[in-house]
């Protein structure tokens, strides 16, 4: 977790949007339930996730498929204001 600063934050939203929340959304596209799966038009799911998430369930077919959420540590400051 990063601390709280105007020198980290534009880094860490960021990195929280392309990396952390991308890879969420891509784990729940592969498993198939349509829970949080929505992009913005600019981003890509990440393909490579979703062929090896795949390849898993593909590999052992009795795996009870799960759905990924996330509460990201930049959400609790902007709830308590």
């Amino acid at each position: 977790m990063l601390n709280k600063n105007d020198y980290s934050a534009d880094t860490a939203m960021a990195w929280e949007k392309e990396v952390f929340i991308r890879n969420i959304k891509s784990f729940n596209k592969a498993i198939g339930k349509n829970y949080h799966t929505l992009l913005d038009k600019t981003e890509d799911y990440n393909n490579d996730l979703i062929d090896e998430i795949n390849a898993v369930y593909k590999k052992y077919p009795k795996l009870i498929p799960l759905k990924a959420d996330y509460l990201a540590e930049r959400s609790i400051p902007d709830n308590i204001s």
